[in-house]
């Protein structure tokens, strides 16, 4: 990886960290009246994970754009969906009936999540190749540990 991938990585993580902090001290301190709205926050965590991913993936000014639109409509569908089993999948059981809701929605979601991926790889496939598809993948696998880490370690504290 040549020093100006690093540098990149580097500068979009460290930012992408003080979004994240920001972001959750803001939560910690519903007093603070200088934060920025719930909305503008996710906004701007979201145009940051987008440099990041085509910066990655080398794309040039088109096919950015055209990655752009299709990445956008990816997302807020992965978060449409989410948000339909959210309380499912969140529920703490306290029987066994329960249990096996929660257990059978998260096989529901995930299946339904494979099949959203498997209809967004067509489209983005018209932008980038396959072999950028499949990094992309990567990069997004990547991304989300991050987040979950992070939020592991503020959870912590």
């Amino acid at each position: 990886m040549n020093t100006k991938k690093i540098a990149y990585s580097l500068i979009f993580l460290l930012g992408f960290t003080n979004c994240l902090l920001a972001q959750f001290q803001n939560n910690l301190n519903p007093n603070n009246k200088n934060k920025p709205p719930h909305e503008q926050r996710i906004e701007e965590l979201h145009k940051a994970k987008i440099d990041y991913i085509t910066s990655e993936l080398e794309l040039s000014n088109e096919q950015r754009g055209n990655f752009e639109t299709i990445y956008n409509n990816y997302d807020n569908s992965q978060r449409q969906l989410f948000s339909s089993f959210e309380k499912r999948v969140r529920l703490i059981p306290s029987n066994n009936q329960q249990a096996r809701e929660k257990i059978f929605a998260g096989f529901e979601l995930s299946q339904k999540f494979l099949d959203l991926r498997k209809s967004y790889a067509e489209e983005f496939l018209k932008v980038i190749s396959p072999m950028q598809l499949d990094r992309f993948y990567k990069i997004e696998k990547k991304l989300s540990r991050k987040i979950q880490e992070k939020k592991h370690e503020k959870e912590e504290k």
